[in-house]
């Protein structure tokens, strides 16, 4: 059974949702902190076993409210780019073998199945020639996807360092402005906690 949550007070705080690799939370909870949240609640995904949820909140009282959202923005594109390249660090390359791949098999099972007269649409001897170069297809097929792999996957992993070139530079450019006082001269949660 799930532990009831608190209630969450919208007149003074706002408070953000969100769903991350438990190998990663502290990390998350750390540029997040930069940015005027902390953590209040944490719990296991429901569906994936190795992800946790995690409720923040942050004081709607922030001094450089909006560029700490810009800047959370950042944070976010570049926390999804980094785990886009970890989720699936070649799209294109898998989506062209596949099609490819896709291809010359139906190209040497017709062949085949011409060839062996099983189908009479193609004349057997096409039908091997059909099967053939469903075959030499395949070869190219692995062939330019292995290069292609490769080169993909080094660029997948140099967008990654960049995203994460961003995140400590967010880190830092918030960490700069969090910490000074709200507008109003009330201290922030954040600054409370040093």
């Amino acid at each position: 059974m799930q532990k009831k949550t608190e209630p969450r007070d919208y007149k003074n705080y706002d408070y953000l949702d969100a769903a991350v690799k438990k190998n990663r939370i502290n990390e998350l909870a750390a540029h997040y902190a930069a940015l005027g949240w902390v953590c209040v609640d944490s719990r296991d995904d429901k569906i994936y076993k190795d992800f946790k949820c995690v409720v923040m909140r942050r004081p709607h009282c922030v001094a450089h409210k909006d560029e700490l959202q810009l800047l959370q923005v950042y944070l976010e594109a570049a926390w999804n780019r980094i785990g886009r390249a970890e989720a699936n660090p070649c799209p294109k390359t898998l989506a062209a073998g596949l099609v490819l791949g896709v291809i010359s098999l139906t190209a040497m099972v017709l062949g085949l199945l011409c060839g062996l007269s099983v189908l009479h649409f193609i004349n057997s001897f096409w039908g091997y020639i059909l099967f053939g170069a469903g075959a030499v297809l395949a070869v190219i097929n692995a062939v330019i996807c292995a290069k292609a792999y490769r080169r993909e996957l080094l660029k997948t992993r140099e967008e990654a360092v960049e995203a994460a070139r961003i995140i400590e530079r967010v880190h830092l450019d918030a960490a700069a402005l969090t910490d000074n006082a709200c507008a109003d001269g009330a201290v922030t949660e954040v600054e409370h906690a040093r």
